[in-house]
C-alpha cells in the first residue's frame, strides 16, 4: 500500500511539473521593472512568420540587456508592464518580441501576466507599445506605439 501512494504520488507530481513546464510564464519585478517571460511553448502571432526557426524562453539576464537597451531610449516609464516572447531565425539569431503597456483597468492588471497582450490602435498618449529586440546585435529592429501619425 505503501509503495503504491508512493508511486501514485510520484506520477502525480510529474504530471504536474510536466504541465508546468507548458504553461508558467515567469513574473520578474524588481523596483523599476514588471515583467513577464513567457515560455517557448506559448503560441505567439510570430509564429507565422517564415524566418523563425524555433522559439526559446528568454532568460533573466537577456530580458534585462533588453530593457537597458531600451529604457534609455523610449519613453517608457516605471508604470509600464513589459512581457517577453523569445524567437530565433533561420539565420541563428535571438529576437525578443516586447509588449509594453501601462495599465489602468484593475481586471486587465492581473491579465497581462498569462495572456499576450494584443496592441490596439487608439488616439492620444501611447500606452502600449511593440518592440522587436536583436539581442545578437543588441539594437531594435523595429518598433510600434499605439497612436497614430
Amino acid at each position: 500500500m505503501k509503495k503504491c501512494l508512493i508511486l501514485v504520488l510520484l506520477l502525480f507530481t510529474s504530471v504536474l511539473s510536466y504541465a508546468q513546464k507548458f504553461d508558467s510564464v515567469v513574473h520578474y519585478k524588481t523596483g523599476d521593472f514588471d515583467a513577464a517571460i513567457f515560455p517557448e511553448q506559448y503560441t505567439r502571432v510570430l509564429d507565422e512568420d517564415t524566418t523563425i526557426k524555433i522559439r526559446f524562453t528568454p532568460r533573466i539576464d537577456e530580458i534585462l540587456s533588453a530593457y537597458q537597451g531600451l529604457k534609455d531610449t523610449t519613453a517608457m516609464s516605471k508604470s509600464y508592464k513589459w512581457q517577453f516572447f523569445g524567437y530565433i531565425t533561420k539565420k541563428n539569431e535571438k529576437l525578443l518580441s516586447i509588449n509594453c503597456v501601462s495599465l489602468s483597468d484593475d481586471e486587465i492588471k492581473t491579465k497581462w501576466l498569462n495572456l499576450k497582450w494584443e496592441i490596439v490602435f487608439l488616439d492620444g498618449g501611447c500606452i502600449e507599445w511593440h518592440v522587436l529586440y536583436n539581442l545578437n546585435t543588441n539594437e531594435v529592429l523595429s518598433s510600434m506605439c499605439n497612436y497614430e501619425e
